[in-house]
Formats: C-alpha cells, sequence, structure tokens
C-alpha cells in the first residue's frame, strides 16, 4: 500500500537510505519540487493525450465488430497457423540505396535533433558510417480477414555497409540478404502504438545497430497503420483509431502471424524462397510492439532471441484501466449494441453485472474478460527448452 509521508515512521527513510549505500544529504530536499514537476507532468499528458481522438476521432465508434466471433475463433489458432503457414513471398522494391548513419532514412523532422543526440556523434563508436536501405513487401497471412489496404505487409531492411568503396549490389544479385552476403545478427523491429512509419524505429534503434554494432534490422509495418490504412479511411487525416473491437484483434494477430512468416522467411531454406540464414535473429519492439515481438517468439517455431521493451502481457489493461487508450474509447456506443461471441467463450458475469453491457462499467467488463481471453500472453504455451 501507498504510504504517506506523515505514515513513515521516524528514521525509517535514513536507514533504508544507508542501508543501500545512497543516504542523501537534506541540501537534497529542495529539489523535490522537481519530482513532483515531472509526476503532474505525466498525468497532464495523460489526461490531455485523448484530445486528439474527441468526436468523429474515437476509438470503437463502430462497436465490436460484425466479424467479432470469426476473428476470437481464429486467433485461437494461431499456433497451429502458423506451424503450418509456408514462407512468404517477398518483392524488393527499387534497388539498395545508401544513408549516412544517423539521418533518420534521410527525412528531417522535429525529432531528428533528439535522434542525434540518442546516437551520439562520437566516431570512435561508428565502425560503420555508410548504411543500405531498401524496402520490401509481401502479403499477410492474414490477408483473408482485413480490409482492402492493409493486406499488404511493407517492411524496410537495413545494414551496414561493410566496404565503403563497393558498389550498391543489383536487384537481380542473389544470396544473402537482397543481394548483399550476410552473416551477422538479425533484429525484427516491431512497431509501437502509434508509429506508423519507419524513421523513429530507424533512427533510435536500427541505425545504431548497423553502424555500432554490425546488426541488421527488418522493420515491420503493422495492419490499420501508416501504408496499411484501409482505402475506406481515403481523406482521414487524424491519427489511426480503430473502428471496432475486432480490428484491434485483427491488428493484434496480423502482427504476430507476420512476424512469424519473416522469422520464417530469413532462416527459410532458399529452395522454398528463403533466405536460408543460420544468423542469430532477435525479435524487439516497445510497448505494444515489445508484446507483439513476445508473442511472436511463442509461437515461431524457430530458435530466436526476443527483447521486449515496456510490455504489457496483453490488451486487457491497456485498452480497460485508467490510462489514454481508455478515455480515446467510446464506451457508450459498446453499450448499444451487445457482441456476438464464439460458443467456446466463457464469460464469468461479477455480482451485479448483466451479460448484455447496458452501461461503460459493463461494457469494460466484458471487454476485459475479451482482451485477457484471446490477447494474452499467457494464451500461448511456453517455448520448449532449446540447446544450441
Amino acid at each position: 500500500d501507498e504510504v504517506k509521508g506523515g505514515d513513515v515512521p521516524e528514521g525509517f527513510q535514513q536507514q533504508e537510505l544507508e542501508s543501500s549505500g545512497m543516504a542523501l544529504s537534506a541540501t537534497a530536499m529542495p529539489f523535490k519540487w522537481l519530482f513532483s514537476a515531472v509526476g503532474w507532468t505525466s498525468h497532464l499528458i495523460d489526461m490531455l493525450a485523448p484530445l486528439g481522438f474527441l468526436g468523429r476521432n474515437k476509438n470503437m465508434q463502430l462497436g465490436w465488430g460484425e466479424d467479432l466471433a470469426q476473428v476470437l475463433e481464429r486467433s485461437d489458432h494461431v499456433l497451429e497457423r502458423v506451424r503450418a503457414s509456408a514462407i512468404p513471398q517477398v518483392t524488393w522494391d527499387g534497388e539498395w540505396r545508401e544513408m549516412r548513419a544517423g539521418t533518420g532514412g534521410g527525412r528531417l523532422s522535429i525529432l531528428d535533433p533528439l535522434k542525434r543526440w540518442t546516437f551520439g556523434d562520437d566516431p570512435q563508436r561508428e565502425k560503420y558510417r555508410t548504411l543500405m536501405v531498401r524496402d520490401g513487401h509481401f502479403q499477410s497471412p492474414m490477408a483473408d480477414l482485413l480490409p482492402d489496404g492493409a493486406k499488404t505487409v511493407c517492411f524496410r531492411c537495413m545494414l551496414p555497409k561493410l566496404d565503403d568503396a563497393a558498389p550498391p549490389p543489383k536487384a537481380s544479385d542473389d544470396g544473402g540478404i537482397g543481394g548483399i552476403p550476410w552473416g551477422g545478427p538479425v533484429a525484427v523491429h516491431f512497431p509501437a502504438t502509434g508509429d506508423e512509419g519507419f524513421s523513429l524505429r530507424s533512427g533510435f534503434y536500427a541505425e545504431p545497430l548497423a553502424s555500432r554494432d554490425g546488426v541488421a534490422s527488418i522493420i515491420l509495418s503493422m495492419s490499420y497503420y501508416g501504408r496499411r490504412r484501409p482505402t475506406a479511411w481515403k481523406g482521414y487525416r487524424g491519427p489511426a483509431r480503430f473502428e471496432t473491437i475486432s480490428q484491434v484483434l485483427k491488428m493484434s494477430g496480423s502482427v504476430i502471424e507476420e512476424g512469424a512468416a519473416v522469422v520464417s522467411w530469413i532462416k527459410g531454406s532458399v529452395s522454398k524462397g528463403g533466405l536460408g540464414l543460420t544468423n542469430p535473429v532477435v525479435l524487439t519492439g516497445v510497448s505494444l510492439g515489445g508484446a507483439m515481438s513476445a508473442a511472436t517468439a511463442q509461437v515461431t517455431p524457430s530458435l530466436v532471441a526476443v527483447a521486449p521493451m515496456l510490455a504489457s502481457h496483453g490488451a486487457g489493461p491497456v485498452w480497460v484501466a485508467p490510462s489514454i487508450l481508455s478515455r480515446t474509447v467510446d464506451w457508450h456506443t459498446l453499450c448499444k449494441v451487445p457482441p456476438k461471441l464464439p460458443d467456446s467463450f466463457v464469460r464469468e458475469l461479477p455480482e451485479g453485472v448483466t451479460a448484455e453491457p447496458r452501461v461503460p462499467k459493463e461494457a469494460q467488463n466484458l471487454l476485459l474478460q475479451i482482451l485477457e481471453r484471446y490477447a494474452n500472453l499467457l494464451k500461448y504455451p511456453p517455448p520448449p527448452p532449446r540447446h544450441p
């Protein structure tokens, strides 16, 4: 339980600090206002962020979704689908292009100064100052459930140029990654909530990994985001939002299957359309991307490492608990028409809660149970122990 300042026993704080070797002098106390200001700032951001989702921009403004039962039943068979899926047919978009490390893919933005500060200007840490970039795409394994415009997975590949004097490979070259021989590690970056492009993950993660550590990166896109916004959204310029609960589940399910498809492409045999690489592969992401990378690592049959950052165990607390996202949900619309749920879904009804949501609190309870049942890392079995 949280302890108020007046409830702390005398000498308790000093004893704790001294025992850990971190005793603070009285001169540090005036800076207490700074920590308080940081806390109030975070609360202010949490309250103001949903303003971008007012009116037509609210999430779930069309309710639960007519295909919710179909999507939920599909999510129960992700493990089997991934194990039985074929290697995706990847198509490269154009030739390799060179870029200077630390420039965010050549696009200038207000975040570039922060990228340069994060990346640093220490030439001693830059082993490879020139990077190779190339985009590609393939059809999503969940294309049958995704809307037009979201069926194609776009990705960006980034490698360090090991020899600055060598000319860029041509698109017709075979072997390695798109014609570039590669024997180093590969990192697959999953998108976070609101990340609708490649530049953020390129500037903060892929470029430093390539130039400093010689790690290749594949940056994935996500359905309903960026280039993969549904064609029905044409003309809509606001932040990406989900019109139904089923869209949220289709997004998360497609990311997992698409990430597993990329892993099978990296490690699959060349004769079957894969790259045939035996290099170490790590799946990573921040927030939503971290959760999706962890879920992908659980279902893929290949040996991979996973580095999720700031990730939740599932979507339930993110959408239902008091948070930025929960304040963007049109809870009243979710109370108007009850969802169509599969027969396999067994709901627990707390005392005083009806099966059909009538008020926002009951809609929140139902949504939490749905997401905890179908969008939760604990639904997948842990990977079996593997020894190299």
